[in-house]
């Protein structure tokens, strides 16, 4: 097998040139392919820690585990697990081998929206996975074991209390860094390469992993970086920025999928993130231009959208809402921070003129639409409600994956502002309105 080094595993689509795609640039909706390359660290990146779930022998999963050997043998409350470095290959791979049945593998393409593209796919299995070993000694001590050379043999392995994980104090350590060897299939060939792998214990008592490196490639002048949220950086949020900064990056300051990156400042050049190839190990953009560009992010406009009212069932369309200033907020009764900012927001709204303001929430994952009306009720909520269903998909729509999540719309139709609390939409209308 070739040897590779995953930073120097670099692929360059055929012709692409920047200084020579100028015109290509200048196309509407033309998509680009930029190389990147992988650095070591978190480059300013809030880590993001996966759980390490233990092998469950009811789950569908569970033929797709393998048997280790060189687990310490006075070690107790012992548990295994693996994760997976590349998840596509890892389950085509045990389809392929009887481990994951037909219904599963159809239901995870489903839901996964994936159509598997077997010239990125090996046929031969390989090792895309790593394991890990947790137990506690005689004296009560957790210790951990990770599988680096993946050769299915714990004794050759350097065994590590996990340290325990601190938000606000110890989150950027990369103490007891593990490097795994494992395989990729890149180009028709089966490639080794390497990942570093940290292992801290969480705040629940869990173990969690992630990968401190991050993606970097150069657009004209611009530094597009990335976290290595996955093996395969799937689904990453983009930023632009300066490596030497030392700035922290917050969620807010990610460009998501399918959301605009405004390159070299607000009258620079507008990207659409349409997230890394990590097969050519690219990332795509592409092009837009004009003002008139609808996306549900801040310093854009609002893409319209119509529902029911769910209490009275009128019609609600937020262009009818055009000259006023339009709260949305994506939120649901299961939700802790929502209900928690309902009292406030019913008495701002109660004081406010509904012919400048109003207000349109988003109910999502109602599992009873009685527990939703009792809610309302209980808590004098006056402005409309249109619920999120499989049939409108609104929060898909938007690309909501946290809540509450909200967007304060002016009365040209542009989102002025993102996720603001309501004693800060108070402090806004108020500057606003004069």
């Amino acid at each position: 097998m070739k040897k590779y080094n995953m930073r120097a595993c670099v692929f360059f689509i055929c012709g692409f040139f920047l200084a020579g795609c100028k015109s290509n640039l200048e196309e509407k909706g033309h998509t680009i392919s930029i190389p990147f390359t992988i650095v070591d660290g978190y480059g300013g990146f809030i880590p993001s820690f996966g759980w390490l779930s233990p092998k469950d022998e009811k789950s569908g999963w569970a033929k797709t585990y393998e048997s280790p050997k060189g687990v310490p043998k006075d070690w107790y409350n012992i548990t295994q697990s693996h994760i997976w470095l590349d998840t596509y290959q890892f389950v085509y791979q045990h389809h392929k081998e009887g481990n994951i049945d037909k219904e599963m593998y159809k239901f995870l393409q489903e839901s996964w929206k994936w159509n598997p593209d077997t010239l990125q796919l090996s046929s031969t299995p390989i090792k895309c996975f790593v394991y890990v070993v947790s137990g506690r000694d005689k004296n009560g001590y957790q210790w951990v074991k990770v599988d680096t050379n993946n050769n299915l043999d714990f004794s050759d392995d350097k065994d590590f209390e996990p340290e325990q994980l601190t938000f606000g104090k110890n989150e950027f350590s990369t103490k007891n860094l593990q490097k795994v060897q494992y395989e990729r299939f890149v180009a028709g060939e089966i490639v080794d390469v390497e990942i570093p792998l940290v292992i801290r214990a969480l705040p629940d008592g869990k173990l969690g992993y992630c990968f401190p490196q991050y993606g970097k490639c150069e657009l004209g002048k611009s530094t597009i970086l990335f976290p290595r949220g996955s093996p395969t950086f799937e689904a990453c949020g983009i930023v632009e920025a300066d490596e030497k900064s030392n700035k922290t990056f917050e969620d807010a300051d990610f460009v998501k999928i399918d959301k605009y990156l405004t390159l070299g400042g607000i009258l620079g050049n507008k990207y659409k993130n349409k997230g890394v190839d990590f097969y050519t190990q690219t990332l795509k953009l592409e092009t837009a231009f004009g003002d008139t560009i609808q996306s549900f992010q801040k310093g854009y406009l609002l893409e319209p959208f119509s529902g029911n009212d769910f209490l009275t069932g009128k019609e609600i369309r937020t262009n009818s809402y055009k000259g006023k200033y339009l709260y949305l907020d994506f939120w649901g009764t299961w939700c802790r921070g929502c209900v928690a900012d309902m009292p406030e927001l019913v008495s701002l709204y109660q004081g406010l003129d509904k012919n400048k303001v109003e207000f349109i929430g988003i109910a999502t994952g109602e599992q009873s639409l009685e527990t939703l009306r009792g809610f309302l009720g209980k808590h004098n909520v006056k402005w409309p409600q249109v619920l999120s269903t499989e049939q409108n998909n609104l929060a898909e729509r938007y690309k909501v994956a946290s809540f509450p999540t909200t967007a304060l719309i002016d009365p040209t139709g542009k989102i002025v502002q993102m996720n603001i609390r309501p004693h800060q939409l108070k402090e806004i209308l108020a500057k606003e309105l004069k």
